[in-house]
């Protein structure tokens, strides 16, 4: 196994597994969200780089992840490596994501297009695509993916140690949201739910754990009035992270669609935190029994259930657990690595792999 990836990145790997990383542009920094300048150009490096990686070495299967690695991998492997199947890592529906990057109605139209294209034709020409829930797949069996299967996401287990994030933090309820602040995370969503947490609960604040630069956001937080209990802390160190999760009383996730699956969600249900999340983001999860689902665009109905979880620890203590044991069932590495080398076999024998049942087939009354 090697890893092609770009400049930037944080996170380790497993001992043995050789990493290679694109050069730096010079002069830049980091890359910033999905429509940086500076894409396009290391998406030619990586291929270039790629064909490089096939020539030097008997790869047998190349296995990309987002549209991004599907269109490298598919530039790279024609011509003399045309023999080479890609297996493609669906992490979302561009036609949901896309065009949330722009604001102007003509740009968010033709984005809006070009994301169902992207949806339609490039994941047909993949040897094989694996989706992390059953809700993406039917959406793309109608766009013609004929090989796909539903593996869902691993997950680390260990938990943090919520002193140092207390230590930081100090007393008081923490409501807490991680990951990008990109557009289709919906965070005017939770901004607006938490004007009336705050309001009901002055003691409450809302930390949010990200690797982006929070200008935007932290605008408006001033302009709804909550900026001074709304913090926003670096992720770019993970057990740092995994810490502020052991210290929160509730975890949000406001995305209102989703066809993947936000690992954020399944890094709530690995720390036992008692979650609420938009339904449209809510694929495994099951209002009342492990999470609080809020219908989308709720945004009383998310300040609700953020204020009752606060309010009664023994439900939130029960929906944190009953969040753990789920991760802990469906979405084992042990299983998850075995279903994946499957596909692979599958792709190279020409037939279709033999996978564990799927978290839906096990739920009852799936048979």
């Amino acid at each position: 196994m090697r890893l092609l990836t770009y400049p930037d990145g944080i996170g380790t790997l497993s001992a043995g597994v050789p990493v290679q990383r694109v050069p730096k542009l010079p002069g830049l920094g980091p890359v910033r969200g999905p429509l940086s300048a500076q894409k396009p150009v290391l998406d030619l490096l990586l291929v270039r780089a790629l064909r490089q990686m096939l020539q030097a070495w008997p790869i047998d299967v190349v296995h990309a992840h987002n549209v991004e690695g599907l269109a490298v991998a598919l530039a790279a492997v024609r011509g003399r490596f045309a023999g080479v199947p890609v297996v493609y890592h669906i992490h979302n529906a561009m036609s949901l994501e896309l065009h949330t990057y722009f604001r102007g109605r003509p740009a968010r139209r033709l984005a809006g297009a070009a994301g169902r294209w992207l949806d339609a034709e490039l994941p047909r020409r993949a040897g094989w695509c694996i989706v992390m829930n059953e809700a993406a797949v039917p959406y793309f069996q109608e766009r013609g993916v004929e090989r796909l299967s539903c593996i869902p996401a691993g997950i680390d287990l260990d938990l943090g140690d919520a002193a140092p994030a207390r230590d930081m933090l100090g007393p008081g309820p923490l409501v807490l949201y991680t990951g990008n602040m990109d557009p289709y995370q919906d965070l005017d969503l939770l901004f607006s739910a938490f004007q009336h947490v705050a309001v009901a609960r002055p003691a409450v604040r809302l930390v949010l754990s990200t690797n982006a630069r929070p200008d935007e956001q932290r605008a408006r937080a001033e302009a709804l009035g909550i900026g001074g209990k709304v913090l926003f802390l670096p992720s770019d160190d993970f057990g740092t992270v995994r810490n502020l999760l052991a210290a929160a009383d509730v975890a949000v996730c406001p995305r209102l669609a989703c066809l993947g699956l936000p690992i954020k969600l399944l890094n709530y249900m690995a720390a036992a935190r008692p979650i609420v999340v938009s339904a449209g983001s809510a694929s495994g999860l099951r209002h009342m029994d492990n999470a609080w689902v809020v219908r989308n665009g709720d945004v009383d109905g998310m300040a609700a259930a953020i204020l009752a979880l606060l309010d009664d620890q023994a439900l939130a203590r029960r929906l944190g657990l009953a969040a753990r044991r789920a991760v802990e069932t469906y979405h084992n590495w042990d299983r998850l690595v075995q279903d994946v080398e499957a596909v692979y076999a599958g792709v190279l024998a020409g037939r279709d792999p033999a996978l564990h049942p799927s978290p839906a087939d096990r739920l009852p009354g799936n048979r």
